[in-house]
């Protein structure tokens, strides 16, 4: 479970650092950058110290890479502005826990504990009461339709990505391969770049793919009020971005998913959103409501049970 946790912390902090590069650059350039950069940062680790290409679970950690980040990454493009960050957040990743224990155990046959199912359902109702924000009330009721159908669908994806990177590890592991996280993170990147890229060259050639609300001028002009921690340098929030999430986050992830199914992973991640909260307090000055505290508890006990077992 220890990856697992790392991935969630990485993750927590990728959220404040996503939020203001999409904000000075826009969100298709600022997701295509991080892609970019973070195969330039994990390559030669893959081809100097890994496997590079090589291994015969390649094939299913690039395929991991775009269902993770194609149609993962792209519903919740544009979730985002239809429910609003909490709630896409809340239903992205509690959904995909959901959805990676299913399609895994219907697929690879995975069976979790019913203990263990214990424990990430406390994780999961912690998690909900203490993000859960309510349907936002200044949007149609056909905006939050498909607001959610966007959030459900990208936590498919990126349900299916991480199962069929178990997948790939499982195919490894049975070969009698050696092989590191870093080199398959790196080729489960090579994926996501190769959606990002036609995704952002999409987004060039018709700028009205774009939700209205994710349009980089709106993007660079809204919460206003929030605080302005840290220089407005687009370039060094894509750093981090690209260093806390697709490097660290999916080699540690990566990593647990070469230990433990799926499901179990992701419901330890899905408490990255809760870690994130007194992130956005120093970073920006956002407040958690009350039933944060609440909900940080419940999940916190649901960790220690699944530490425990």
């Amino acid at each position: 479970m220890t990856p697992a946790l790392l991935t969630a912390l990485c993750f927590a902090f990728v959220g404040v650092c996503a939020n203001r590069s999409a904000r000075l650059l826009g969100s298709a350039r600022a997701n295509y950058w991080r892609l970019l950069v973070a195969v330039a940062l994990l390559g030669p680790w893959a081809f100097g110290f890994g496997r590079g290409l090589g291994g015969p679970g390649w094939g299913w950690f690039f395929t991991s890479g775009l269902l993770g980040f194609g149609i993962g990454g792209v519903a919740m493009f544009h979730s985002l502005p239809r429910l609003g960050t909490p709630l896409s957040l809340l239903v992205v990743e509690c959904g995909t826990a959901a959805f990676a224990l299913v399609i895994e155990w219907v697929w690879l046959g995975t069976t979790v504990a019913g203990a263990q199912l214990g424990w990430i359902a406390l994780i999961l109702i912690g998690v909900s009461i203490g993000l859960a924000p309510g349907l936002p009330a200044d949007i149609s009721r056909a905006r939050k339709i498909s607001g959610m159908a966007w959030a459900l669908l990208s936590s498919g994806g990126q349900a299916m990505g991480m199962v069929v990177s178990r997948k790939g590890w499982e195919v490894t592991q049975t070969a009698g391969f050696e092989l590191d996280a870093g080199t398959a993170a790196f080729q489960r990147l090579l994926g996501g770049l190769a959606i990002g890229l036609v995704v952002y060259a999409a987004v060039k050639i018709w700028p009205t793919l774009l939700p209205l609300s994710e349009m980089p001028f709106a993007e660079r002009n809204r919460d206003l009020r929030l605080g302005r921690w840290g220089p407005n340098w687009p370039w060094l929030w894509v750093l981090l971005n690209a260093t806390f999430g697709p490097v660290l986050g999916v080699t540690t992830r990566q990593w647990a998913l070469s230990l433990a199914p799926a499901g179990i992973v992701q419901s330890v991640v899905s408490t990255a959103p809760l870690i994130a909260v007194p992130l956005a307090r120093l970073m920006e000055r956002r407040w958690p409501r009350p039933r944060f505290f609440v909900g940080a508890v419940i999940a916190i006990a649901g960790l220690a049970g699944l530490f425990v077992l």
